[in-house]
């Protein structure tokens, strides 16, 4: 199938060529049985086992997959064919990898590769080694920038050793990598010649004909420009109908859903997102945690806070749960814990990852401005801003423009803050944003009020708020309701007043966190327990505490859950 798989050592068996050939046309169940036949009547054949195993990938038959290539490089070893070994090793570090999950055999396998390839010439197996670096260091260390350089050495490799197709691949990587730093057109023009030739015909395998895609839709995703990843899904999922591959069938309506929830587009969303579960529960469990974190986002911004803790929990040891976690602090009126879920993100993530760093960057800085904490909102806000400024997409340059906005707000700098929000809100509005463009009127709408403008605060509340109500973003209509009372009956203006600070504890209902926290601690639980349970540091519940017993003004736990139970807190 794949363009580096040498002619068999007996190419005149017929059962053999019928399925290679089938492997071409995309007949995975004949070629599952002319290949498996082939095996069988000439055991000793490696190539026809390595078709085998690539035939039954293709069927999503891991097992037998991995058993059919093991004999193969068995058999490669047998006879000394140390290029062709290194060339499985690699194919059993993708089976272990992508459909088990298991990331550590997957080294193995690839560091095998690595070590048989040490002595022999530049060949397309060396170049697809330096595409699985590139990958694995995108994937598991979120490093663009050490990413890019393994997938150039790829580029090179290939072209001089003709291997079209991966070059193709690593093409399309070192595109992404750019992309990642922040150097958007840079990297779109190589992710556009890697799809113009991928759909030239210059790849013929599809596998690396959907990885080239998936490069591209993950691209625009990262910039934000989900009118150009709409189109790339709408042409990705012609080619899966056309090869009838159900494992990228289900990769590419993970995919699509991006696209959907940025347009607001919730129903078409929530049901591609449960065929993609279901799907992935029945063929590749291993795979399904990342339309479990997606769902899981869904579900917060729907207003289903339990069900996507739920969802997130399911979904643990995914990257993106980070990021969900600290919205849904913010969707409990947590700021505090989701600026510190925020900032734990940031430090992982290398300053070189730049594109990755924006979700990351909101949170924080919309945390931040809920905490008062002006001078450090600012400093994030700037960070944002030099990335929009770099990758100047319209949607990073919103993103940027309500970041300052609220930091204006937060500062008293309501003029300033309204209309940095005004231009965001067109900005998301042309980029199709519903979800973004109805959040930020909200915030136009408490810059107003500050003003005094209570009219137009009005008017910017109730289309923010049917806009929501339309997408079914019930988190945020509620916000968007509690916002309209308070216009309505003129209140809303003096929660932008700056704080008078006495010497006297703050009394007052206690936040959703604390209720919890309360209520765990009724249940007996320590600090330490609880902080495992709710996935925070031992340091916010302990914060946790002696605001909630100030806002109480009680001195013990104990003092706490008593007057909890007494004012129906817990």
């Amino acid at each position: 199938m794949r363009i580096m798989i040498q002619e068999s050592s007996d190419p005149g068996l017929e059962v053999l060529e019928r399925g290679r050939r089938a492997l071409v046309r995309g007949a995975w169940e004949e070629a599952v049985d002319s290949l498996r036949a082939a095996a069988e009547e000439s055991p000793a054949d490696a190539t026809a086992w390595e078709l085998l195993g690539t035939a039954h990938m293709w069927r999503q038959e891991t097992d037998s997959a991995i058993e059919a290539r093991q004999q193969a490089y068995a058999l490669y070893r047998d006879r000394g064919d140390d290029l062709s070994s290194a060339r499985v090793a690699l194919e059993l570090a993708e089976a272990f990898f992508e459909a088990r999950g298991e990331a550590a055999v997957a080294n193995g396998w690839l560091q095998r590769a690595r070590r048989l390839l040490e002595e022999l010439p530049p060949s397309g197996e060396h170049a697809l080694l330096k595409v699985w670096d590139c990958y694995m260091v995108l994937m598991g260390e979120g490093d663009p920038a050490t990413a890019e350089a393994h997938a150039a050495e790829g580029v090179a490799i290939a072209r001089k050793s003709e291997a079209r197709d991966v070059g193709i691949l690593a093409l399309a990587l070192q595109g992404l990598s750019q992309v990642g730093q922040g150097r958007a057109h840079e990297g779109l023009d190589l992710l556009d010649e890697a799809a113009a030739a991928a759909m030239g015909g210059e790849v013929t395998d599809p596998q690396w004909f959907y990885l080239t895609c998936c490069c591209m839709i993950d691209a625009c995703d990262q910039v934000r420009d989900y009118e150009r990843s709409m189109e790339w899904c709408h042409r990705l999922r012609e080619f899966c109908d056309r090869w009838q591959i159900q494992a990228f069938r289900t990769a590419c309506r993970i995919k699509y859903t991006g696209a959907l929830l940025w347009r607001g587009e919730w129903v078409q969303c929530e049901e591609e997102l449960e065929r993609a579960v279901a799907e992935l529960r029945r063929d590749r469990p291993s795979a399904v945690t990342g339309a479990l974190v997606r769902l899981a986002e869904l579900r917060r911004r729907q207003g289903r806070l339990d069900r996507a803790e739920e969802l997130l929990e399911e979904a643990r040891g995914h990257p993106m749960t980070s990021q969900v976690r600290a919205e849904l602090a913010l969707d409990r009126d947590d700021p505090a814990s989701a600026a510190e879920i925020a900032e734990a993100l940031l430090r992982r993530l290398p300053e070189s990852a730049r594109t990755e760093r924006v979700a990351a960057l909101e949170i924080l800085v919309r945390a931040q401005t809920e905490l008062k904490q002006v001078e450090e909102a600012r400093t994030g806000a700037s960070e944002l801003t030099s990335i929009a400024d770099q990758v100047n997409t319209p949607a990073l340059r919103a993103a940027s423009l309500v970041v300052r906005g609220l930091t204006a707000g937060a500062a008293l700098k309501h003029e300033e803050a309204k209309d940095l929000l005004e231009d965001a809100v067109h900005l998301f509005e042309d980029a199709n944003a519903r979800f973004a463009a109805a959040r930020a009127r909200l915030d136009v709408a408490r810059s107003l009020a500050a003003l005094g403008r209570d009219s137009a605060a009005l008017s910017e509340t109730r289309t923010a708020l049917r806009l929501l109500e339309e997408m079914g973003a019930e988190a945020e209509a509620e916000r968007a309701r509690r916002l309209l009372d308070r216009v309505e009956s003129g209140t809303a203006g003096s929660e932008q007043a700056p704080a008078v600070r006495t010497n006297k504890p703050r009394r007052g209902p206690l936040t959703r966190r604390q209720r919890e926290v309360l209520a765990l601690v009724a249940e007996g639980l320590s600090d330490r327990e609880i902080a495992a349970r709710l996935y925070l540091s031992e340091h916010t519940v302990h914060r946790h505490m002696a605001n909630l017993m100030s806002r109480l003004e009680v001195n013990s736990r104990s003092a706490a859950v008593a007057r909890g139970v007494r004012e129906g807190l817990i």
